[in-house]
């Protein structure tokens, strides 16, 4: 019996060709897929016209454009900006009968009286420490405080008015022109909290007070820093902010209102110092004429 089935099963599998052996033999195979090598010489012409149009992207942007994406200024620009710097600082007129003694070449921020290598690298350090503390970047501190910048295209700083009346006031300025307004809004960021510039530039002042000019009795060993208010702004278009310095010397103080005014491509920081703070009538008229002059270089509106 067990033969028999076996036998069976043999006869039924050698009687035909199974269905899916029948279809393999009518469907002709599909053609081989063939590949097209890449020649080596293409591969390399394709990159070096790669190269060749970066290299000409590359060299047209740096040859129509500074770093702050503007147009390079023609020497008739650069004139005309020199002579914007010159003008919106603080000026004669707004001080009428002031003596004039030949003032710093920075601003009143950096408060070097003696540029040194110490005083250099004493401000490198200290300017390194307030940009932490403000979370900026540390060029735009030194941009913000008139240090050397490609983004800008003039500078200009103005004697020291000093008050007849011997009241001890003093008054001076810097100006600073930008190529754009976009490097103009990052150096304002700088100062635009109040409260945290006044934080982190106590410890910045305080480490330059070696560096500082000192009064008559003797170099200041303390300094405080308050934000302080400024009103009457033209014009909403103007970033302005002010601050008070007090450096101490013993029993001397010098208090120093410094006001930041920018707008559009201007910066002017402008310094007021007494012996105990700044008439307020005086201070006021004088701000009020910086900050016309900025407004007044601002773009028309479109």
């Amino acid at each position: 019996m067990a033969g028999s089935a076996m036998v069976g099963a043999g006869s039924s599998g050698s009687t035909g060709t199974p269905a899916e052996e029948e279809r393999d033999r009518l469907t002709p195979p599909p053609p081989p897929v063939r590949h097209r090598r890449v020649s080596g010489r293409i591969v390399i012409l394709l990159v070096v016209i790669l190269l060749v149009i970066g290299a000409a992207g590359g060299w047209y942007y740096e040859r129509h454009h500074s770093k702050s994406g503007h147009a390079a200024p023609t020497p008739v620009q650069l004139q005309g900006d020199v002579a914007l710097a010159a003008h919106v600082g603080v000026q004669a007129s707004d001080l009428p009968g002031w003596k004039t003694t030949p003032g710093s070449s920075n601003s009143a921020l950096v408060s070097v009286a003696v540029p040194s290598a110490a005083a250099t690298a004493a401000q490198r350090t200290a300017t390194a420490t307030l940009a932490q503390c403000l979370k900026v970047p540390t060029a735009e501190v030194t941009r913000a405080f008139g240090g050397p910048s490609p983004a800008r295209t003039a500078v200009a700083t103005t004697p020291v008015y000093g008050d007849p009346g011997g009241a001890g006031l003093s008054v001076s300025s810097a100006v600073a022109v930008m190529r754009g307004p976009t490097s103009e809004h990052a150096d304002f960021n700088v100062f635009s909290a109040a409260a945290a510039f006044a934080t982190c530039y106590k410890p910045y002042a305080q480490a330059m007070l070696p560096y500082a000019a000192g009064s008559a009795a003797a170099t200041f060993t303390s300094v405080t820093v308050q934000p302080a208010t400024v009103t009457g702004v033209p014009t909403s278009r103007l970033h302005v902010q002010a601050f008070d310095v007090a450096r101490t010397a013993g029993k001397a103080t010098v208090v120093t209102a410094v006001v930041v005014i920018f707008g559009g491509r201007a910066q002017a920081i402008v310094a007021m110092a007494s012996p105990s703070g700044f008439p307020a009538t005086t201070g006021s008229s004088l701000i009020s004429a910086v900050e016309g002059r900025v407004a007044a270089s601002l773009p028309k509106k479109k």
